[in-house]
């Protein structure tokens, strides 16, 4: 199955009880360039990500981006909700962090209270 497809059912999956059905856009060749040891990754973030949108922010729009370039794959999940301080629980952001890290990437997590969450997890493509 494409890449484009098993995120659109990731999305689908992880969103059916949510208030608010997350956006999502893909830039670049997804379904073409992206190995499978990334894909597994990255699908696993994405999960995560929207679980935690929908569980603790309060988002009225979740937006899921995707886009593969040359060099690099990222994922970027942003919502409009309440944000965050320092998490009383960061396992689930950890563990975001720690599968751009086995990749050789980074994971940035912007958030402050009453401002949103925006989450940048980008790899190279290799």
């Amino acid at each position: 199955e494409p890449l484009t497809g098993r995120i659109l059912k990731v999305v689908q999956e992880t969103s059916r009880s949510y208030a608010v059905a997350p956006k999502v856009a893909f830039a670049g060749p997804v379904d073409d360039a992206v190995r499978e040891n990334i894909a597994g990754h990255l699908l696993s973030v994405l999960s995560e990500g929207l679980s935690n949108a929908a569980r603790h922010s309060g988002a009225e729009e979740i937006r899921v981006t995707v886009s593969v370039t040359q060099k690099q794959v990222e994922l970027v999940l942003t919502d409009d909700g309440c944000g965050f301080g320092e998490p009383a629980k960061a396992s689930g952001l950890a563990n975001m962090r720690h599968r751009a890290e086995l990749l050789g990437g980074t994971c940035i997590i912007k958030s402050a209270p009453g401002e949103g969450t925006r989450i940048t997890w980008s790899v190279h493509r290799q």
